[in-house]
């Protein structure tokens, strides 16, 4: 059916969403992520904005724990970007694990640059 079909073809973006989102989750709990009054608020106030909606109606039909997860989530994936090591391109491990090797000599050039 017409439904099934498009379970099937939105499943796997969904998994890696959900799984995305449970790999943050933690790194938030691990590294004890909080969310300040004034992180709340100007989230409420970013939210306000990008719906041209007024601040007090976003208050109100927006609970501050979805706010304060979602501030914890943001920084878990400020995180998880600002210690990813560059690469020239996608990584595509081929059988002899050549392009596993290239992206741990790239690592080894990225720390050696940092230290200098």
């Amino acid at each position: 059916s017409n439904l099934q079909n498009f379970r099937d073809m939105m499943r796997p973006g969904s998994e890696e969403a959900i799984l995305s989102n449970l790999a943050l989750e933690k790194i938030a709990e691990l590294e004890n992520f909080d969310a300040t009054e004034e992180e709340i608020e100007k989230e409420y106030e970013r939210i306000a904005a990008a719906n041209g909606v007024d601040l007090e109606m976003v208050k109100k039909y927006v609970h501050v724990d979805g706010i304060i997860a979602q501030i914890k989530l943001t920084k878990a994936e400020n995180i998880v970007y600002d210690s990813a090591i560059p690469t020239d391109g996608p990584v595509h491990e081929n059988e002899s694990g050549e392009q596993e090797e290239k992206a741990e000599e790239q690592a080894e050039t990225q720390e050696e640059k940092t230290e200098e």
